[in-house]
């Protein structure tokens, strides 16, 4: 919490332009108002792995230059194949918060995918996909989707040095 006052407050100060005390003391206040309002609780740190994150941006590059195809196509030459929407569930594995998150946003930055809805309970996204899909194929792309954000997004093991988060 501490720290993250200090951000806060750091952030306020610069904003206003001034290093004043009545600007830092101010700082402090809305700092602790927000950090009351909005705790932040137990967060789980991860660990990022350059490499497979690398390869992860370049399965995405490839992923969206395809996908503009696809869309590119359905556009200039619609048929009701291409056109139609289809809804597919896909219950992920990771339990991981920013690993669906980072799956469920990668998903939607790729054309003619859209994730609408993650149910937490279940950890079952419903993704808007442009076109005719086979759905096990594509529950199957989508599963590998996870496991390559899972790859480069590792948990961190908390130590006897990190303190509470």
């Amino acid at each position: 919490m501490m720290q993250s006052l200090v951000w806060l407050t750091i952030l306020w100060v610069a904003l206003w332009g001034e290093p004043s005390p009545g600007n830092i003391a101010a700082g402090l206040a809305v700092a602790f108002l927000l950090e009351m309002a909005f705790p932040t609780g137990a967060r789980t740190r991860h660990r990022i792995r350059p490499v497979a994150a690398a390869s992860f941006g370049i399965y995405m590059l490839w992923g969206v230059v395809v996908s503009s195809m696809r869309v590119i196509v359905a556009v200039l030459r619609p048929t009701p194949e291409r056109v139609s929407v289809t809804m597919v569930d896909v219950p992920l594995r990771s339990t991981s918060e920013s690993v669906v998150s980072v799956t469920v946003n990668t998903i939607s930055l790729t054309p003619g995918t859209l994730t609408i809805d993650h149910d937490n309970e279940s950890n079952v996204i419903t993704v808007h996909v442009l076109g005719v899909v086979d759905e096990t194929q594509f529950r199957a792309q989508m599963l590998d989707h996870e496991r390559r954000v899972a790859s480069f997004l590792v948990p961190r093991r908390q130590t006897a040095e990190d303190g509470p988060r």
